[in-house]
């Protein structure tokens, strides 16, 4: 009986990255078919998606079919803009006169239907009698935004917008200090210490 050959580090990355393709983006289950060991499969994997050269790959192989499918970075930024921002009222009407509310699919442009997480019909009676319900959940917004957030840098302390927050919600803190602790906090504040350490955790 032949013993298998050692596959080379650089042939297993590249089974990895075909795998990676093969199985929609699941690096659990490409490192496993790459023949990885299973004891530390989800390392292995984790290790991989952060190589230079499996990143590269990947892109490079993914970048055809994202073109064709025309998903860009703008594309993908404006899709989560749809989940996070569509509101309820995008997506039916009221009635003016008796707050009635009804939905009319007609009226419901791709950009905010983007947002239904789940949508059911159902039909009671029939003929003349015949009456529809419609019920609409919409996608959890918390992620979406949290996302939109990390893009455009809005939760790291380089913010003007955060900066700003952080600030008043110290000013507004003072207020409810005595002067001997408005005294040491400025002396924390002097030696380094950053502006989150000085709000009091009862603001």
């Amino acid at each position: 009986m032949k013993a298998k050959k050692p596959v080379h580090r650089s042939g297993r990355r590249e089974l990895f990255v075909h795998h990676f393709i093969e199985c929609k983006g699941n690096a659990t289950e490409a490192a496993r078919r790459a023949g990885y060991s299973n004891n530390s499969i989800d390392r292995q994997a984790r290790k991989l998606m952060i190589d230079p050269v499996v990143k590269a790959e990947i892109e490079k192989r993914y970048k055809p079919i994202l073109e064709k499918m025309a998903v860009t970075e703008e594309a993908v930024i404006d899709e989560i803009a749809n989940l996070a921002f569509t509101n309820v009222l995008d997506l039916i009407q009221v009635d003016a006169k008796d707050g009635t509310v009804s939905v009319d699919m007609r009226q419901i442009d791709r950009r905010h239907a983007a947002a239904i997480k789940e949508l059911t019909v159902t039909k009671t009676g029939e003929g003349a009698s015949l009456t529809q319900t419609i019920s609409l959940k919409l996608a959890d917004k918390h992620q979406p935004l949290r996302t939109l957030a990390q893009i455009f840098k809005a939760l790291d302390g380089e913010s003007p917008y955060v900066k700003n927050i952080q600030q008043n919600v110290f000013i507004g803190a003072l207020g409810k200090q005595s002067d001997a602790d408005v005294l040491q906090m400025a002396q924390k504040l002097l030696t380094g210490k950053g502006m989150a350490d000085l709000v009091p955790a009862t603001v």
